[in-house]
């Protein structure tokens, strides 16, 4: 299951945000709409590797809808003290998902962007 966490913002959260191999944890600002957290998982763990050297970065990325991790980390940037979710999936998630409906053109276009913008996956 995808966890999803309110949390108020403290440097010990720095700790949380890791990628194991098996589960990815960020943290956000704002959380996206389920069903892009969920894409963002999936394409987290099925899509070959990328360039970036940092996992969470990726997942972040993902999350935010963009390909720029500036952007990205100024748009999820927390001081002390201001709430942000902290959002952890694990791949042993990827198979538990049941269907949800998109709700919004903003949504929508969220998960096209990160569908348009995810390395594919060439058959082998």
């Amino acid at each position: 299951m995808i966890e999803i966490e309110k949390v108020s913002w403290n440097e010990s959260l720095k700790v949380e945000i890791s990628y194991t191999g098996e589960c990815v944890t960020q943290v956000v600002r704002r959380l996206p709409p389920l069903s892009v957290v969920r894409q963002a998982c999936y394409i987290f763990f099925n899509s070959p590797s990328q360039n970036i050297k940092d996992k969470t970065i990726l997942f972040l990325l993902l999350l935010s809808s963009t390909d720029q991790i500036k952007e990205a980390i100024e748009a999820n940037k927390l001081k002390e003290g201001e709430d942000g979710y902290l959002v952890r999936c694990c791949k042993s998630d990827l198979e538990k998902y049941s269907p949800i409906a998109i709700e919004s053109l903003d949504e929508r276009l969220m998960l096209t962007f990160n569908a348009i913008n995810s390395p594919k996956r060439h058959p082998k």
